[in-house]
């Protein structure tokens, strides 16, 4: 196939983009607001708070594989992915308004199921539609500018959960009627953005697979040392940054004492993630996804130390700080699905079929385990050094400094070893180009 025929038009990757808008619009309220504002709102325990999200996290132990299996083995009408996301878009928006705008006498059993039927149907929704891209195309390259094309839809959608607040609310904006914005827009955006993708991107044509055993699978998973390496960087690389955003609220207006100012230096991180995300595709192409990617863990690293040494009050510094962390988001955001259909290849190669949907799958609980990890670890840990997240509440020594451990240094303590991983990372373009290579030689 030519290289002509293998690239697809930027209209129709912009369509497959699009749903990633929504997807990513839900990352600010489940890890930057919901904790905070059921902690700090709704005075449920920062401890207990945290065990609840990691709890809801491994639920997906179960759910992640389940969708992803059946989403690469049964075929419809519609395709392998479509129809999966067009189930789930609905429960998911009936989910995220429980879970973004609950009643003033919500308890922990009320966060735990609410959050256990969000990240359900957001698995349904999110995991086809990141196996989708590799469906897409085969090519190394190709499969790196279509992530692009979603991780910018992912960026634009976190900048409009950044700056919406802001525009519409004011810089003093309440958590709940942040919350209650957030869910409001999600109900027309989201099934929008399904519907818009499933017509405009046609099915792309598969070549006869042969059935494999759910133990074939499984074992050719697990005897993968690409993905072995890469899922254990990428949790360091993602825990790294939960613990970085759980308390960045806190950071914001108690450690650096600028109160409103949240919002801003939110959409300033953003911002710079959007802008950097082409050069971020076009350098992994250049030089590795996977150094591309170790180069953004360390560009972090030096951002959260920059934000560490900020003097209180310093708006200016602080926005140089969040810039630098921006443009490493973008390397988070459009590098890793790639990668993992790039190492899905050599499970089909060693005998597991064509699984990219179950690679998906465990990659995707991976990065909610990593989440749940830095909130589990997170919020417990400025429990324990003393810090008070109710409002109004007077921090001062190691319960004001916790804020920068937690937030700023345990997440350089992570990036660092994630980085020499990722540097050393075998699956390389040319070593892919052969992999593909033996593929299509057996399939023919």
């Amino acid at each position: 196939m030519s290289k002509e025929k293998e690239r697809l038009s930027n209209t129709r990757l912009l369509a497959y983009g699009f749903p990633a808008a929504p997807l990513s619009f839900l990352w600010i309220p489940i890890i930057l607001w919901i904790p905070a504002y059921y902690t700090q709102e709704l005075g449920l325990s920062l401890t207990a708070t945290g065990l609840v999200f990691l709890a809801a996290r491994l639920w997906d132990g179960i759910s992640d594989p389940v969708v992803g299996g059946l989403s690469d083995r049964i075929q419809t009408r519609l395709g392998r992915r479509k129809p999966w996301m067009l189930f789930g878009a609905g429960f998911l928006v009936v989910a995220s308004y429980f879970l973004q705008v609950p009643p003033a006498t919500a308890t922990l059993s009320y966060l735990a199921i609410s959050l256990i039927c969000f990240y359900t149907f957001w698995t349904v929704v999110q995991i086809p539609h990141m196996a989708w891209a590799a469906d897409l195309s085969p090519d190394y390259r190709e499969r790196g500018r279509i992530v692009g094309f979603r991780s910018f839809g992912s960026m634009i959608g976190i900048l409009a959960a950044s700056m919406l607040p802001v525009i519409f609310l004011g810089d003093d904006a309440e958590p709940a009627s942040v919350l209650r914005l957030y869910a409001n827009v999600l109900v027309f955006l989201l099934p929008i953005a399904v519907i818009v993708a499933i017509v405009a991107v046609p099915e792309p044509n598969h070549p006869s697979r042969t059935a494999v055993t759910w133990r074939d699978v499984f074992s050719t998973m697990a005897k993968n040392k690409p993905f072995r390496l890469f899922l254990l960087a990428f949790f360091l690389w993602d825990t790294a940054l939960a613990l970085f955003e759980v308390p960045m609220l806190f950071v914001v207006e108690r450690s650096l004492q600028l109160p409103g100012a949240f919002p801003k230096l939110l959409a300033i991180d953003y911002i710079c993630a959007i802008i950097f995300t082409p050069f971020t595709v076009v350098m992994a192409s250049r030089f590795g996804k996977h150094r591309m990617f170790a180069c953004s863990g360390l560009l972090f690293a030096t951002g959260c130390i920059v934000i560490a040494l900020i003097p209180a009050g310093n708006f200016m510094l602080a926005a140089v700080g969040y810039a630098i962390v921006g443009l490493s988001i973008s390397g988070f955001w459009a590098i890793p699905t790639s990668m993992v259909a790039d190492a899905a290849d050599i499970g089909q190669l060693s005998g597991g079929g064509d699984q990219t949907g179950l690679y998906m799958a465990a990659f995707n609980l991976v990065w909610k385990v990593a989440m749940a990890t830095g909130v589990a670890i997170g919020l417990p840990l400025l429990d324990v050094l003393g810090f008070d997240a109710t409002a109004g509440a007077s921090n001062e020594g190691l319960a004001l400094f916790s804020l920068k451990i937690v937030g700023n240094l345990l997440p350089v303590a992570l990036l660092i070893p994630a980085a020499v991983i990722l540097w050393k990372y075998p699956l390389t373009e040319a070593k892919h180009k052969r992999v593909r290579q033996r593929i299509e030689e057996t399939l023919d």
